[in-house]
Order: C-alpha cells, then sequence, then structure tokens
C-alpha cells in the first residue's frame, strides 16, 4: 500500500487574488459543492433500491447488497438515505409563500425562512434526521437565521447544536445516546459479517 501524502501547510499572507486566480477559484469551489450535493443523489438511489427490493436479484439482504457493491455498512447507507430525504423535505418547504410560517405549540408564529439555502453535504443535513418533517424546517431555518445574524459560516457544528437546543438535551444525554447507538451499529455489523461467513460454500 503507497503511503499516504502528507502535506504540511505554512500560513500566508492575505491578499486579494488576481481575476484569473478568483476565477479558477470559483470554478474549483463549484466542483467541490457539486461533490458535496452528490450525496442527495446517492441516498434517493440507494433508497429506491431499498425500498423497491431491486437487489434481490444477487443479494438477499440490502445490507449484504451494500456491503458488496459499495462497501458500505449498513448504518451509513441508512444514514445517507435520511440525510437525502431531509433535503428533500427542506427543498418542498422552499416552495412555500414568500413568507411561510408554522404556528408553535404556544401560539406564537415562526418564520420558516431559509429562502433556498439548504445543506451544502450530508454532515449539516444529519443532525436534522432525528427531527419530524415540520421540526426539520423549523430548526434549519433557525440555524440560516443565526448564521445571517451573526455573520457566521453555517457550519455542521452549528446544526448539531441547534438539534439538541429544539430537543432540550444536555451534552452528557447525548454523548449517553451515541454511545448507544454506535454499540447496536456494531452489533449490526457483526451480524451481517457472520450471516455472509455462514453463506460461504464449504470446501471439502
Amino acid at each position: 500500500m503507497l503511503p499516504v501524502e502528507t502535506y504540511e501547510e505554512e500560513a500566508v499572507e492575505i491578499e486579494p487574488l488576481s481575476a484569473k486566480e478568483n476565477k479558477r477559484r470559483v470554478d474549483l469551489e463549484a466542483v467541490i459543492e457539486k461533490s458535496f450535493k452528490g450525496f442527495v443523489e446517492v441516498g434517493l438511489a440507494l433508497k429506491e433500491i431499498r425500498e423497491s427490493k431491486l437487489y434481490r436479484s444477487t443479494h438477499n439482504l440490502f445490507a449484504n447488497y451494500c456491503a458488496d457493491l459499495w462497501e458500505l455498512n449498513e448504518r451509513h447507507a441508512q444514514r445517507q438515505i435520511a440525510s437525502a430525504d431531509v433535503i428533500k423535505n427542506l427543498e418542498n418547504r422552499t416552495n412555500w409563500s414568500e413568507n411561510p410560517t408554522n404556528w408553535s405549540g404556544n401560539g406564537e408564529a415562526e418564520l420558516l425562512d431559509y429562502g433556498n439555502v439548504l445543506p451544502i453535504n450530508e454532515a449539516q443535513a444529519r443532525p436534522l434526521t432525528r427531527l419530524e418533517p415540520e421540526q426539520q424546517c423549523l430548526v434549519w431555518a433557525q440555524v440560516v437565521n443565526n448564521a445571517r445574524i451573526e455573520d457566521r459560516k453555517l457550519t455542521a457544528g452549528m446544526v448539531e447544536q441547534s438539534v439538541r437546543e429544539f430537543l432540550g438535551e444536555k451534552k452528557t444525554e447525548r454523548r449517553k445516546e451515541l454511545q448507544r447507538r454506535m454499540a447496536k451499529a456494531s452489533r449490526m455489523d457483526y451480524e451481517v459479517r457472520s450471516s455472509e461467513k455462514n453463506n460461504y460454500p464449504k470446501i471439502g
């Protein structure tokens, strides 16, 4: 196996780019953004294969299909699907009126104004998968508007924090939940490997 190339970075002076350099940066960032958004197409494709059982010509389980063809464990595949569903839900809500509102339990109207701003990668969408569709829109609108007000770059960490606050979680509770999920995922991976091992043809 070839060694992983390392890159030692040195700080540079902040300075304007030339017109040619700036155009090249814009073009390259467009490539990166397009790659990030590819997770939606992947998630939706996996979802259709799973729900229509299109894997059944070669595999009896969706988990085995993902592992054999795409080297994905089922947990990661399901996460891709859930994150893609979040994006589709948020896209549908952007078709609302110019100033859409949702009436919360205390009778106050909350703005769902996030325009056409959507998560640019799976990491930003993933925390929202823990919420109901309506809640996803409320929390995402809050994150987008907070980023605008504070003039900050929108990050996955901001989304995660807003989801935790919405659910009234403390960090310790969230950590315990993650530990339970990791333990469950480990058991599922072990069961898949055991199933594959038992299906191997016996020699002799």
